[in-house]
């Protein structure tokens, strides 16, 4: 037979596999791999979980197949909510009866924002209840008033290494109503495993979608 470009028996053709393709790959072969996660596409997105909400107070993403994705993507738009309030995030972790919890100290960020009056400055803390994704904006005028941004998450999986994050937001600030946005990075500094993200307004409702995706990794 002949498969990959090899021609012989079936024992003598490689299996294909994420980090070890061999072979002359035809169209169809690259479909088909590409189906089966088994064609090495490195940087490629692969949604986990998406959702659409109305009138919560979290968001969370739960059992996010760390042991696969050493790095995921966040994405989110919240609208229709108060008029003074900011978005904050937190690494969880599963306990031992299938629970979840967050973290909820010791969170650490550092992030600029700037407006566009010209209105700029930093948001910073070594030790907070949750980090930033943006603050001091607005979504009192329901689809109008919005936060919209997306996140890269770092090495949860590693019960050796910190949890990171990466974020950038775009936004309506609550004092003029103009357009802001807000990025930097955060981190929980002790080495442990986390496997879940929460996300939130921190007061009152929301609505909107988020979604969450696996980077494939070298």
């Amino acid at each position: 037979m002949s498969k990959y470009g090899y021609i012989g028996k079936e024992s003598d053709i490689p299996q294909q596999a994420f980090h070890s393709n061999a072979g002359l790959l035809t169209t169809n072969d690259i479909i088909d791999l590409s189906n089966n996660n088994k064609l090495t596409q490195y940087g490629q997105l692969e949604l986990i979980e998406s959702k659409t909400f109305s009138g919560v107070s979290s968001v969370t993403f739960e059992d996010i197949d760390v042991d696969t994705y050493n790095t995921h993507f966040l994405t989110y738009t919240f609208h229709t909510g108060s008029h003074d309030v900011g978005i904050f995030g937190r690494f969880g972790y599963e306990n031992l009866d299938g629970t979840y919890a967050y973290e909820d100290a010791n969170n650490q960020y550092a992030n600029q924002y700037n407006e566009a009056d010209g209105t700029n400055g930093e948001y910073k803390s070594t030790s907070m209840w949750a980090h930033q994704h943006a603050n001091l904006g607005s979504m009192a005028s329901g689809d109008d008033g919005f936060f919209s941004g997306y996140a890269y998450l770092y090495q949860m999986g590693d019960s050796t290494k910190y949890s990171f994050i990466n974020v950038h937001s775009v936004y309506n600030s609550r004092t003029d109503n103009n357009a802001a946005m807000n990025y930097g990075g955060g981190v929980f500094p002790t080495a442990k495993r986390h496997n879940s993200y929460y996300i939130a307004p921190n007061t009152g409702t929301t609505s909107g979608r988020a979604a969450i995706y696996g980077i494939r990794s070298y």
